[in-house]
């Protein structure tokens, strides 16, 4: 598969963040993974993570977690936990890969180039979605906004 021109939603979502090194992305995940919800409520879709660059920190990024649930869901007194309702991407490339090759800023450079090649500027970060097909085995979907789109790509 080659990148396609789509768009990125997903609701009620389990949100947590935290500055990593690009290669420790598994840390939230796995945080999110072994969190205990409230009563009734579980995990009904794939994860998401977005990586935003952070400004002289090669090799870091800021990330965002999220687990989506089945439910609204108030979250009380955790700093470290947030509750979001909806994310949106109206417009943004997208790439799927395999995750034996997790390189995430070269795929990222990947979209960038088709951006630049097309007048088209992104945004400094991205989403991944991630599909687990065997244990620790995933399918990754990489998701960079666009910023002044059109429609003719």
């Amino acid at each position: 598969m080659g990148i396609e021109r789509t768009s990125l939603e997903m609701v009620n979502l389990v949100k947590v963040s935290e500055l990593l090194k690009i290669d420790e992305w598994e840390r939230g995940i796995n945080f999110l993974k072994e969190s205990e919800l409230y009563a009734d409520t579980y995990q009904n879709g794939p994860f998401l993570f977005s990586i935003a660059e952070v400004d002289g920190q090669q090799g870091s990024g800021n990330f965002d977690f999220y687990m989506p649930v089945n439910q609204v869901i108030k979250i009380l007194d955790n700093d470290d936990v947030t509750f979001v309702s909806n994310i949106l991407v109206e417009d943004a490339f997208s790439l799927r890969f395999v995750g034996e090759d997790v390189d995430f800023e070269g795929r990222y450079r990947e979209i960038k180039l088709l951006a630049e090649e097309n007048d088209l500027k992104l945004e400094k970060m991205a989403y991944f979605v991630l599909t687990e097909i065997y244990h620790g085995e995933y399918i990754f979907d990489i998701f960079v906004p666009i910023i002044n789109g059109s429609d003719e790509l």
